[in-house]
């Protein structure tokens, strides 16, 4: 996504010898200049800041031959959307431009879930305390180059009752503060009641819970807020965990659950390719990228040589204020890939565009606000008249 977007460069706030290669997104390397005007100890090779450079970063305005229609596009999974970009545009009118179908390479990826005394487990979790589970992939030796995802749906978590809560607070606590006491009065049962009794004044248990991967520097997580906090409080059954690109698959991934309860969720772990095809595809539309672009203010202005139809695609979030022009002539704003603003070029050719943003509403806000303005000065103006004529 980070090369979609066209994010050429990244920046840590680490030196090269403490960053794993492995937690860079796919395509990024460190990437340094010694010439540039900054001091070596903090943007050096060894430096408090690393800079990383991606040479597949998509470029801002680029032409896109192949299209499909938004009501296939939307029928598509978020991980089908996400190689689609690669592939072609999306867009509510294909009419006249070059259709094609969406080549789904996508690779499920079988896997068996332990527990932390190695007894294979379902996708059903009676989890007593924050436990260790491992995702185990046989013949993970086969994958490589491919982004991991992993997709849970129809997640549910059963809060503990009263009761459940008593018999896990006896099962964790070994005494009073999680420690058995000398004193033969204060034994483990002291303990647990009085660790239950933090929890009951704490607000404990809620909703709240949270599915933890991680995988040697790599981690993510999906969690759900607690119904306590309002103002960020949102029911969550589905997600997906992003552990990155891997050249080659681990065969453990590490999972934690870490609040107690019965979990129960449907996981499907999927692979994105990074290979030969996608950097084929990437280096396909570097190659008819809009040339000499120039950004002024609220315009951008471009050129390119275009060697068949199709639509100019970009990584600028769609707005209806944006006004196109090709060789001088309006053409319209289409939103591509539900999200994106673009335009259609129906035939080859040398083309000069131009994109002007205009603030939707704003001569009309200036408008209204003049008439108003205008008619505040004329009451004040006829309250004057008239006060005048009363004194008289």
């Amino acid at each position: 996504v980070l090369n979609f977007l066209g994010v050429k460069y990244l920046y840590t706030n680490s030196g090269l010898n403490n960053v794993s290669i492995d937690k860079l997104p796919h395509g990024y390397e460190s990437y340094y200049q010694n010439n540039f005007d900054y001091v070596p100890v903090i943007y050096g090779t060894n430096g408090n800041v690393q800079l990383y450079r991606s040479k597949q970063n998509y470029p801002l305005l680029y032409l896109q031959h192949n299209v499909m229609s938004n009501l296939k596009y939307n029928l598509l999974t978020p991980n089908e959307k996400e190689l689609s970009l690669a592939q072609t545009a999306a867009i509510k009118n294909t009419k006249g431009l070059h259709t094609v179908k969406f080549k789904n390479s996508l690779i499920n990826i079988p896997y068996k879930i332990y527990d932390d005394k190695g007894n294979k487990v379902s996708d059903v979790l009676n989890s007593q305390k924050a436990t260790n589970y491992s995702i185990y992939i046989p013949n993970n030796k086969k994958y490589k180059n491919l982004e991991l995802h992993f997709l849970f749906n129809n997640v549910f978590y059963n809060v503990p009752s009263l009761q459940e809560q008593i018999q896990m607070n006896n099962l964790n606590s070994l005494g009073i503060n999680g420690s058995i006491s000398n004193n033969k009065n204060q034994t483990s049962v002291h303990g647990s009641w009085d660790n239950f009794r933090r929890n009951v004044t704490n607000n404990f248990p809620t909703n709240r819970w949270t599915i933890a991967l991680t995988s040697g520097n790599r981690n993510g997580i999906l969690t759900q807020v607690s119904n306590l906090n309002m103002s960020e409080y949102e029911d969550i059954h589905n997600g997906i965990i992003n552990l990155g690109w891997f050249k080659h698959l681990p065969n453990n991934i590490n999972m934690l659950l870490q609040h107690i309860g019965k979990y129960s969720f449907n996981l499907k772990i999927v692979g994105l390719p990074m290979g030969h095809d996608y950097n084929d595809q990437v280096k396909k539309i570097q190659r008819n990228a809009v040339k000499h672009i120039k950004i002024n203010n609220k315009e951008i202005v471009g050129t390119i040589k275009a060697r068949t139809n199709g639509v100019i695609a970009s990584s600028i979030p769609y707005d209806s204020g944006w006004k196109i022009k090709l060789n001088d002539k309006k053409v319209k704003p289409i939103k591509v890939d539900n999200a994106f603003i673009g335009f259609k070029i129906n035939k080859p050719g040398y083309y000069k565009i131009s994109m002007i943003y205009h603030t939707p509403g704003l001569n009309l806000g200036i408008f209204i606000s003049l008439i108003t303005f205008i008619a505040l000065i004329f009451s004040r103006f006829l309250m004057f008249i008239l006060n005048k004529k009363e004194e008289k």
